[in-house]
């Protein structure tokens, strides 16, 4: 294969997660709480709150420290790597959910490990949407969270 082959490869491979759908696809999530526990609501919560930000990314409507932020910026987060590897990752980056009264996401980048804030019991609320979007837009573009 020739030099310019490869380029076109990484390029093509680059642009893969062109939608949030193929995005999201390269995480796995992991909930050991049982369904239609309270538990399993507060993960879905949480879940469904960064399947949104993913899509307001997506359609260009985040902006963090250093300008917009981009799917790249949340992988970069999560991995430590801005882009899938051409052959995938060797551990597949995963959601866990666990209570965090700062309601930042934090990440183990060693482990492709990305960790979403939930509230800590059934009693305590999540704060404002707009608030927990404002959380996310700080820790994915400065990566100061990403690297626990």
């Amino acid at each position: 294969m020739e030099i310019k082959e490869v380029e076109q490869l990484m390029m093509t491979h680059k642009q893969k997660h062109e939608t949030p759908s193929r995005f999201l696809r390269i995480f796995t999530t992991q909930s050991d709480a049982p369904q239609s526990s309270n538990l399993r609501k507060r993960h879905d919560q949480a879940y469904g709150l960064f399947n949104k930000y993913v899509r307001d990314v997506f359609g260009g409507n985040r902006k963090g420290v250093n300008g917009k932020i981009t799917p790249e910026d949340i992988l970069e987060f999560a991995t430590g790597s801005r882009y899938e590897p051409v052959l995938g990752f060797k551990m597949k980056p995963t959601i866990t959910f666990r209570p965090h009264e700062h309601w930042m996401p934090t990440a183990s980048t060693c482990a492709n490990q990305m960790y979403l804030p939930i509230p800590p019991d059934s009693t305590t609320r999540y704060p404002a949407e707009s608030r927990l979007m404002a959380l996310m837009d700080t820790a994915f573009s400065t990566k100061l969270f990403g690297t626990m």
